[in-house]
This record gives C-alpha cells, structure tokens and sequence, in this order.
C-alpha cells in the first residue's frame, strides 16, 4: 500500500495547487472582462467629450488629422486620443489581474507600459495645440510680412498692387523697390 500512497501523493499536490489557483484565475478573468467592458464605455465616454469641445477642430485646423489621413490611417486624433485612453483602461485591468495571479514579472512589464501611455497622451494634446498656435502665428508672420511688402513694391509698370494681398493684376508682377520703380515713382 505504500507504493501507491507515492504515487498519489504527487497528484494530490498537483490537485490542491490547482485547487488554490482556479478561483484566482477565475477573477482574474473577471477583472479582465470587466475591465474590457469599462475600456470601452471610457472610450465612447473620452470621444463624446473630446468632440463636444470641439477638439476635432482644433486639431484639424492644425494639419494633425490631415497628417494622419494622408498616412492611410482614415482615422483623427480625437479617435487616436481614445484608442489609448481604452489600451491604457485594458493593461491596468490586465496588471490588476496578473497581481492577483502573483505573476510579477508580467505586472512589472505592464505597469512600464501602464506609466508610459499617459506620456503618450500627452504628447498628442501637447502636438495638437502646438502644431495649431504654430500655424496661427505662422500665418501672422506671412500677412505682416505681406503687408509690409505691398508697402515698399510696386508692380512693373509703376503702379501700386491692386488688390490687398499684395498682388499685381495677371499682366502685371510685382518688382522689388529697386531704382528703376522708384525712378517711375517720381
């Protein structure tokens, strides 16, 4: 009889392990589930918001969603901004999950990338009123400095610019202030 109690022995082991392991992978998928679930009403809750505010513009008028449409994306940075709002709500489920299984390697990797998204959101916000006040004032730079060209030109024939962008009819091309147009200005 004490053969068979070494053989058993083994597998009544294996048997309580698996025993205490069942209800904690149990929750695990759980909380992965329900964590899935609430990734995606965060996401439709983040899109909803961003686009009440209108972020969608601002981010449009700054060239990100162009940017993004001409790499074949065919998406903008409002649904960008809550693809990672969902994958950061995701691996914070995942790494409670993998907590509760003490598999501590896989929470130490997840908990990088965890502390690394929100870095990655914020480099999206930060571009998109970035990218729009450089255009704003990049334009403001090229209306003065068209101003202040249609002030010291004049077209070829002598005459002022005829409309107010600083252009000359379309027979007609605007030369620098050189000698020769200040010569038929007198």
């Amino acid at each position: 009889m004490e053969p068979i109690q070494t053989l058993w022995e083994p597998a009544r082991e294996f048997l309580i392990q698996v025993a205490h392991f069942l209800p904690r992978a149990l929750i695990a998928v759980v909380i992965v589930i329900a964590g899935w679930l609430l990734a995606k009403v965060i996401r439709f809750a983040v899109v909803k918001a961003l686009r009440a505010i209108n972020f969608h513009i601002v981010t449009e008028k700054a060239g990100i969603d162009g940017f993004l449409r001409e790499g074949g994306g065919g998406v903008d940075t409002v649904d960008v901004l809550g693809l990672l709002i969902y994958w950061l709500v995701i691996l914070t489920a995942l790494l409670i999950a993998f907590n509760g299984l003490d598999l501590a390697y896989v929470s130490d990797l997840i908990s990088r990338v965890v502390l690394f998204v929100p870095r990655v959101i914020l480099a999206v916000v930060v571009l998109a009123f970035g990218a729009y006040f450089g255009r704003f004032v990049g334009r403001a730079v090229m209306c003065i400095a068209a101003t202040s060209a249609c002030r010291t030109r004049r077209c070829s024939d002598g005459s002022p610019p005829t409309r107010s962008w600083c252009s000359c009819s379309s027979s007609r091309s605007i030369s620098s202030g050189s000698a020769t147009s200040s010569a038929r200005r007198s």
